[in-house]
């Protein structure tokens, strides 16, 4: 099963966490979306991305497994990667 994590804006503080992140978990996909450039990108309404930064695990079928504003927390998405 393929993991996607959606990212809405990452923000330059978290940057090196979430990189960090993607070395450690190669099979998640990232999606990278700033939606004060692109107010038309369709995952916006469809996983409610209106504040940043906001993280969304998806899964294969595009279904939200988690959503989380704020921060973003290694641990906290670890655990729904098992």
């Amino acid at each position: 099963m393929k993991i996607q994590l959606l990212n809405f804006i990452l923000i330059t503080a978290s940057k090196f966490i979430v990189d960090e992140f993607k070395k450690e978990n190669p099979e998640v996909f990232f999606v990278s979306i700033n939606a004060s450039k692109q107010k038309d990108h369709p995952f916006i309404d469809e996983y409610k991305l209106f504040n940043t930064p906001t993280y969304v695990l998806i899964n294969n079928k595009g279904e939200k497994i988690v959503r989380r504003v704020g921060t973003f927390n290694p641990t906290y998405f670890k655990k729904y990667l098992a």
